[in-house]
């Protein structure tokens, strides 16, 4: 696979910090060689999705992630099956939407959703690294970060250091194990960068606030690094969760 599918895989893994769901080394190899690539379609309106300004349209998987989306507009495509038989994979659009099914023919596919029907689109090429950047920045937008920190995250350009607390400041014992730790740290500006988001997309800010307080003082019982990572990982799974329907159009949710 091209050097930049495994930009996107790392692009993937920061924004989330947990594994990606893999699917079988089969389904990704026969994914990989039936319908990775991009494609044009005729029309913008995008099923399921609505108006978008370009029309191309692009398919990959990496490390077992399905990804599709018309320029930067991600369908948040969740792997359900795969039909050899009829040359088709079914997914989900987004984690428990509804069901759609993409069908190669030849030089051709077919896009089939509840909202749309059918639409025809037309191989192009295989994918290039621009492609992937373009998946990988699609994804991102879907989950909520700005244009900008997409596009910086994808390009590789250089990154935050330390938590998202001065600590200069730390004043605990459990804000010195985070500050002296890069893992933490790294946990740490994640959660809080998520953290924001779900406030901002959901906007009921007092809620979240107490919702967050009652999480750190969970995290505070923790004694050792082991313990702050797990409580860091699953809280930022639980959001990314939470995100993930905040994302969705309204119909979806």
């Amino acid at each position: 696979m091209l050097r930049a599918a495994s930009v996107l895989t790392a692009t993937l893994m920061t924004a989330f910090a947990t594994p990606l769901l893999a699917m079988s080394a089969d389904d990704a190899r026969y994914i990989e060689q039936e319908f990775e690539g991009v494609y044009s379609q005729s029309d913008k309106f995008v099923p399921g999705v609505g108006e978008v300004a370009q029309s191309l349209f692009r398919v990959a998987h990496v490390e077992g992630a399905l990804l599709m989306a018309f320029s930067r507009t991600s369908l948040g495509p969740v792997l359900e099956s795969v039909d050899r038989e009829n040359q088709s994979i079914n997914f989900r659009l987004g984690e428990g939407g509804r069901l759609a099914t993409l069908q190669r023919t030849g030089g051709m596919a077919r896009l089939t959703t509840p909202h749309r029907g059918t639409d025809y689109l037309t191989f192009v090429r295989r994918p290039a690294r621009d492609d992937y950047d373009e998946l990988g920045v699609a994804f991102l937008l879907a989950k909520g970060y700005e244009a900008d920190e997409a596009e910086r995250i994808v390009a590789g350009g250089p990154e935050e250091t330390g938590p998202s607390f001065d600590c200069s400041q730390a004043g605990t014992d459990i804000e010195r194990m985070i500050c002296e730790s890069d893992r933490l740290s790294e946990l740490d500006r994640a959660l809080s960068s998520l953290f924001q988001r779900v406030v901002s997309a959901d906007g009921d800010a007092e809620f979240w606030r107490a919702d967050q307080r009652e999480w750190i003082e969970e995290r505070n019982d923790c004694q050792v690094e082991a313990c702050m990572t797990f409580e860091y990982q699953q809280r930022l799974e639980e959001l990314g969760d939470i995100m993930n329907h905040l994302s969705k159009p309204a119909e979806f949710r």
